[in-house]
This record gives C-alpha cells, sequence and structure tokens, in this order.
C-alpha cells in the first residue's frame, strides 16, 4: 500500500539560535500514521531513505514501513501489510548499485518482554517490491535485539548486528555478529563473535552500540563500540572477520584514564564518523561523562579527531557540562568544510521534553553556528547532510512508546548563519580598547595587538549558559580581528582569543 503526500511548507519556528529567525524551512508529517523511525539513508539526489515500523495501540509492530522523503519536500510511504509480517520492523535501508535497496529488518517474538526475534534480510527492487526474503535465528542466543550497521564492502554487503542472552552474574550478554551478503541476499559469511574461551567477568566482544565503518586505505573493517567489560574501544577485523586489533578509547588530555562508564565515557551508539582525515584518523563525535569532576549525571558532547589506536588527540566541546542535560546522536558531512552534529538536550533528569539542536562545524573543529530548537516533544533525532552543503533533520515526537509524529526539516547551510570573521593590520590610534564597539550592534573588533602570532589562534564566544556560538581558527595576519554579528541574537557573551592552548583576550560584549 502506498501513499503520497504533498510535504508542507512551514513558517519559520521560534528558536534560540545564532540568528533571530531562519531562512525559509520544511517539515512533513505522516496523516494519521504512527511512523517509528529506525534507519536512514541519504541518495546522492538527496532522496532520504527512512526505514522503519507503524505503530498501533495494539501492536508497537504492526506494519514494516518505508518512506521516500524526495529533495521536492515530496515523500512516498510503503507499507507491508501483509498478515505474517505485523511483528515486523524495518531497521535499516542501503541502496543497491542496480537502483534496488537492501533492508535489515527483524521480525519480533512479541511474547518476549524485551522484543527480540529473528533477523530478516530482504531484498527490493527500485519500485520496493520485494524480490527476495530471509530469516536468520540467532545460534545459541535467545534472539537479535534491533542494533545494525551496514556498509558495502566492494561490492558486497557487510551487516553488523547484536545477539543477545541472560548473562553470567545476573547481567545480560550482548555479541556481535557479522554477515557478508551479495547483493541478491545470499550469504556468504557469518561469525558470532564471542570470546573464546568465555571469560564471566569481561566479555571480548560484548557489543551493545557499535557503528561498522569501511577503511578506504585498507580490506580492514572498523568497528566502534563496547569492548572489554563496557569500555568503549576500536576493534578492527580483516576481511574474514578476524580480529586484527582491539583498542580501548582514551581521551589523552587526561592522563592514564581510559574511557568508560566509571571515570570518562565516550558513548559511541549512533555516532557518525563519516570522515576520514588520513589512513589513521578519523571524526567523531562523542558523549562523554567526566565523573572525575563529580559531576555524573551533566554529559557534554564533543567532536574530535580519533586515530585508529583509540586515542582522541584533539576535540573540542559543543555543550557545556554543568548546565543542561545533553546527549548526542550523530554527525554527518558534506565536504571538507561542512559537518553537521545533532545533539538532544534534556531538561531534567533524562525525561521528556528532549529538544533537538544540530551544530555547523568546519573539520578543523571550528563551531561555525547553531540552530536549537524548542517547539516540539522529541525523543529520537539524526542530522544528514545534503549534497548542496545543507541538512535534513529527522525527528520523531512522541509522548509515549508508542505514538510517534515524525518531523523532517530542510535547512540551508545560510539558515544557521555562521559568524564571519576576518583580520587585517589597521594603525594602532585607531585601537580604543580590547573590544569595540560594546555594545555591538553589527560589528565587533579585538585588538589582537601582543599576539606573537607564531602559534594557532582561535576565538570562542559562549552565551550566558556557556554553550559555543562560535569556535573558529584566526587566519591571517593582522592586529585587529573583526567579526560580523548581525545575525547573533542581543544579549550578554563572552569571548576568548587563544594563542595555542593559552588565553591571552578575554572579556564581555553586549550585543544589542
Amino acid at each position: 500500500m502506498k501513499h503520497r503526500f504533498l510535504a508542507t511548507i512551514g513558517i519559520a519556528v521560534g528558536v534560540l539560535l545564532c540568528v533571530n529567525s531562519l531562512c525559509a524551512q520544511q517539515w512533513t508529517t505522516v496523516p494519521a500514521e504512527n511512523f517509528r523511525m529506525k534507519g536512514s539513508f541519504i541518495t546522492d539526489d538527496n532522496t532520504v531513505l527512512l526505514a522503519g515500523s507503524i505503530t498501533t495501540d495494539e501492536n508497537p509492530f504492526a506494519r514494516a514501513a518505508l518512506v521516500k522523503l524526495f529533495s521536492d519536500g515530496q515523500y512516498e510511504l510503503t507499507s507491508f501489510p501483509r498478515e505474517e509480517d505485523k511483528n515486523v520492523a524495518f531497521e535499516t535501508v542501503f541502496p543497491l548499485p542496480n537502483g534496488g535497496y537492501f533492508v535489515v529488518g527483524e521480525r519480533y517474538i512479541v511474547d518476549y518482554p524485551s522484543k527480540l526475534g529473528d533477523l530478516l534480510i530482504i531484498i527490493l527492487d527500485e519500485d520496493l517490491n520485494m524480490l527476495s526474503e530471509q530469516a536468520f535465528q540467532a545460534e545459541d542466543f535467545d534472539g537479535f535485539d534491533g542494533s545494525r550497521s551496514v556498509i558495502d564492502d566492494d561490492g558486497t554487503i557487510v551487516v553488523m548486528a547484536t545477539a543477545r542472552r541472560p548473562g553470567p552474574m545476573g547481567r545480560i550478554d550482548y555479541n556481535g555478529v557479522l554477515f557478508r551478503f551479495t547483493q541478491e541476499g545470499e550469504m556468504l559469511q557469518c561469525r558470532y563473535l564471542v570470546a573464546d574461551p568465555p571469560d564471566p567477568i569481561a566479555y571480548m566482544y560484548s557489543m551493545f552500540s557499535f557503528q561498522i565503518l569501511n577503511d578506504p586505505y585498507s580490506d580492514r573493517i572498523v568497528v566502534l563500540g563496547h569492548g572489554k567489560n563496557g569500555i568503549e574501544s576500536v576493534l578492527l577485523f580483516d576481511s574474514e572477520f578476524n580480529l586484527i586489533e582491539d583498542h580501548m578509547i582514551a581521551d589523552i588530555s587526561i592522563p592514564d584514564t581510559v574511557i568508560h562508564y566509571l571515570t570518562c565515557c565516550y558513548r559511541v551508539e549512533n555516532c557518525r564518523s563519516d570522515y576520514w582525515y588520513n589512513e589513521n584518523e578519523i571524526l567523531i563525535s562523542a558523549h562523554q561523562h567526566d565523573t572525575t569532576s563529580g559531576v555524573h549525571n551533566h554529559p557534554h558532547v564533543l567532536v574530535g579527531r580519533m586515530n585508529l589506536n583509540g586515542e582522541i588527540t584533539e576535540k573540542v566541546d559543543i555543550t557545556k557540562q554543568d548546565t543542561l542535560f545533553y546527549a548526542y546522536e550523530g554527525m554527518s558531512y558534506v565536504d571538507d568544510t561542512t559537518v553537521y552534529v545533532i545533539t538532544r538536550c534534556h531538561t531534567v533528569n533524562w525525561s521528556f521534553p528532549y529538544y533537538p539542536h544540530v551544530y555547523l562545524l568546519s573539520t578543523d573543529l571550528e563551531i561555525l553556528g547553531r540552530v536549537e530548537l524548542w517547539d516540539d516533544l522529541n525523543y529520537e533525532g539524526e542530522v544528514i547532510a545534503t549534497s548542496d552543503g545543507g541538512c535534513v533533520l529527522l525527528e520523531i515526537s512522541g509522548e509515549d512508546w508508542i505514538h510517534w509524529d515524525p518531523i523532517f526539516r530542510r535547512f540551508n547551510r545560510d539558515d544557521f548563519h555562521p559568524i564571519s570573521i576576518s583580520v587585517k593590520e589597521t594603525p594602532l590610534s585607531d585601537l580604543h580598547a580590547n573590544a569595540f564597539p560594546n555594545p555591538a550592534k553589527d560589528e565587533l573588533n579585538i585588538d589582537l595587538t601582543g599576539l606573537s602570532g607564531n602559534e594557532v589562534r582561535r576565538i570562542r564566544i559562549t552565551d550566558t549558559s556557556g554553550r559555543p556560538c562560535l569556535d573558529r581558527i584566526v587566519h591571517g595576519e593582522g592586529n585587529l580581528l573583526t567579526l560580523c554579528l548581525a545575525n547573533l541574537p542581543s544579549g550578554i557573551y563572552s569571548y576568548v582569543v587563544y594563542e595555542g592552548k593559552n588565553a591571552t583576550i578575554s572579556g564581555k560584549i553586549v550585543k544589542e
């Protein structure tokens, strides 16, 4: 059954952002349907593919469904209402070179309270007609639990899933399973990543959350996820799914501290690591608990460069740890200058409502602008970059686990109104103060006299809550830094100019 609706073109919504209002936005909802989104993909022509299920009051997995969201704002919903599929949800959709689609789903064992089930591999043609379907049971496990990640590996499709069963000492044992399929859905390889011999305390391959990545520089498969004893790890596999290396993720700015739930926790669930700097470094977004400071329940979000040894060598915080509750959701990049990162703002104790915030960054770890949306009751969200430099924000809003309201928004890069900066040389007689005019309306000038210029210079502007509006590298020679603040909302802000790692110039400004 197919439904096609015209997207609603919305007026600008109220936001708190580094702008007073947004440019044109679009959003679309699915009328009279509760579509719960699980996986997504965007094609070269900016068509977004969404996999999920349609829920009802009687059954949270009533029908599997796919949504095509076209670049012109229209979309197409295709559901699979066969009687035998009433407990099926699609988890991931992946386009094939022939124009069809590789879909990973799950047939749930609804009598089981944890909603485990069988893994489904479905091949669709370009018109979403089903060509083949296979079901796989979890060997020696209770079932698969819904975590999925898919890549194209030299023409074959590699799928990583999670199988689950009760473990020793009252814990739950999550184990990764790697599959390799042809584009027609024929299984070529399967390996359960179970520690041998089993360790009752630390399971080498315990995979509750993960992301699988292509390594463009070799035939290795890279997995980010939970490794030994809940510690976040980078796992490297060869093409036969044999483990080559296993590295714990560590923040080198905190000596002798690995990343796990008892000290600093980087959660890689839903992490987007699309950008490779070189053969050994990737760009990641992460969600960090720093309990060494005595604050456990105030996570903050960062974007950083990480090598395949698990070392985070450079990072920038995009939220402030001691203000609001945040959880990251994902990252997507357009090119070498445009990265979008989505976070979730929790107002109180991780409860509803959740509000999506989207940041625009460069791959040099510069914060260029942000959008904060406060108008929807949000539970899940994802941001996908479009090939024209913009992005699509995919949200699922709802007050419970059954009723869902999908919201799709499109943004242009200009909607984030990044603050432009420039450096020039000016006579000393024209320098009136460290920052002038203050209050500022359209432009702010900062005196750089006295800086050596031998180290990397950086400017950071934060609002009264400590959240960054700008964090940029200062390029060029000169003694006067000029920032265009025309789109910055009125208020009080703090600025800091760094030379290397040292804060050399700082102060407060008033934006009229």
